[in-house]
């Protein structure tokens, strides 16, 4: 069987004798065909393999459970109240204290906020550089689930391999993700 994309719906194309099916809600014979050639004139048509379905069902799964994974990191960042302890925030180039006088300045930075003066105030360097990097290994998690959702999303859109419904869904999972991102720079302090 041949999925089909034909003007945004999705047709199935049975490679055979047999008669060939408009959107399968319909189930209503065209005509007979023996291959995919014979596909109706006039119709911009784009092949998607008979094993795109896995490949998005795949994806799907991956960033659920990507997703799992960021709860629970989450968690443990929440219940050990690491969540503040980087207090910069960049999408992108954010790079760790390499050096000792490079975690002084982080220690520092970190100093001057609440969480420090009113939680933290006896923690050591040790304790500091154990959750700084506990907040960092979630941040970065969150990146790579926007790159894990985002980059196979956007080829398989151009591609054609999503119906107008996966379209539907695909679009309003990447909203409600650029959301969550978005209001982590209004997380309160």
């Amino acid at each position: 069987m041949f999925p089909l994309i034909v003007s945004g719906n999705l047709f199935r194309f049975t490679v055979c004798s047999r008669s060939c099916l408009l959107p399968s809600k319909f189930l209503i014979p065209v005509r007979k065909c023996t291959n995919i050639n014979q596909a109706p004139s006039g119709f911009n048509v784009t092949v998607v393999p008979s094993n795109a379905n896995k490949y998005i069902g795949r994806w799907l799964l991956g960033c659920s459970g990507m997703v799992i994974g960021a709860v629970l990191l989450g968690g443990v960042t929440r219940l050990t109240e690491s969540g503040l302890s980087m207090v910069t925030w960049k999408l992108f180039g954010e790079q760790p204290p390499l050096s000792r006088s490079d975690w002084e300045v982080e220690f520092q930075r970190y100093k001057e906020y609440p969480e420090f003066k009113l939680k933290n105030s006896s923690i050591t360097m040790d304790e500091f550089q154990r959750i700084w990097w506990m907040e960092y290994g979630h941040r970065t998690w969150g990146r790579l689930i926007g790159a894990a959702f985002y980059i196979p999303a956007t080829v398989f859109w151009f591609k054609g391999w999503f119906t107008r419904a996966m379209k539907i869904r695909v679009g309003a999972m990447g909203a409600l993700l650029a959301f969550q991102k978005i209001s982590n720079f209004y997380e309160p302090t």
